[in-house]
């Protein structure tokens, strides 16, 4: 028979002993502590730390989360679709508003879990430096609960349902967390005033390698596009391709249209050195 320890006086400590305590508790602990009360709710989220990543995969019926604390093997956790809300939320709520987190990626997540993405909210601010997923217009509320300058990759493709309709352009650009993207990649079926993409990224001076495909339905042309951004300089145009300089006169950015598949449009970041002659393979290519 073993001789188990108990420390009976926890509710008796002050506070700032208890968070003294709560610094060591590995994040297990943490959340089952959280459980408790109110209290101990209020001070287990306010203790931050720091993971690599988390993943969110799906196989038919079999779905897992994997995390990535950075400093021991991962650890996977199995869950079915009834238990998304009542377990998944919950946990990814805290760690959400608990973890300094180096990517959220849900791109292989499925429709349930995206729609639970509407839902969560932040007691404070989340601060994830990558975010990869699919996302429809009620779910990209999502992005609000991030704190202003946090996000530096955002891979995001929009899957519009039923009547949803395009990709909400106005309301996007207002999200406090784009301001410091670097890199981005979004696939949108179609998009209103995609300068207001393009003239963001000028604004930001985004990385070379963001890139946006969308398609264009419109009878729109490329003097169209340079009349909407008449304050930077024009390198190269052709009737499908534009190319202007950036804000970092080392970057340019591209606006390429192919008819090749149903008037696809590029708009993709290269640097300056990057050849004429090759800019259209380039584009395709990638």
């Amino acid at each position: 028979m073993t001789n188990q320890s108990k420390f009976e006086n926890w509710n008796f400590l002050p506070e700032e002993m208890k968070l003294s305590c709560i610094r060591f508790m590995d994040f297990k602990t943490r959340y089952r502590l959280r459980a408790t009360s109110h209290t101990e709710r209020r001070l287990a989220e306010a203790q931050k730390f720091s993971w690599e990543s988390v993943e969110m995969r799906s196989w038919r019926r079999r779905k897992e989360i994997l995390l990535n604390f950075g400093f021991r093997p991962k650890t996977s956790i199995y869950y079915y679709e009834n238990q998304i809300e009542s377990m998944i939320v919950p946990l990814l709520s805290f760690i959400f508003n608990t973890v300094k987190l180096g990517k959220f990626d849900f791109s292989w997540a499925d429709y349930d879990f995206y729609q639970h993405l509407q839902h969560f909210v932040a007691s404070s601010p989340y601060q994830i430096d990558s975010v990869t997923g699919t996302f429809t217009f009620q779910t990209l509320r999502f992005l609000n609960n991030f704190a202003p300058n946090s996000i530096k990759h955002l891979e995001l493709e929009y899957e519009p349902l039923g009547h949803e309709g395009r990709f909400p352009i106005n309301q996007f650009v207002l999200y406090p967390m784009i301001n410091s993207i670097k890199l981005w990649n979004l696939t949108v079926e179609t998009i209103p005033d995609y300068e207001r993409i393009a003239r963001k990224w000028m604004e930001i001076d985004v990385d070379v390698g963001s890139v946006m495909f969308f398609n264009y339905y419109e009878n729109r042309t490329t003097d169209d596009f340079v009349s909407g951004m008449e304050d930077y300089t024009v390198v190269q145009k052709s009737p499908n391709l534009v190319r202007m300089e950036m804000k970092d006169k080392e970057k340019h950015m591209v606006l390429y249209v192919t008819y090749k598949w149903d008037k696809k449009c590029f708009i993709k970041i290269v640097s300056s050195d990057f050849p004429e002659s090759q800019i259209t393979d380039f584009i395709l290519r990638n």
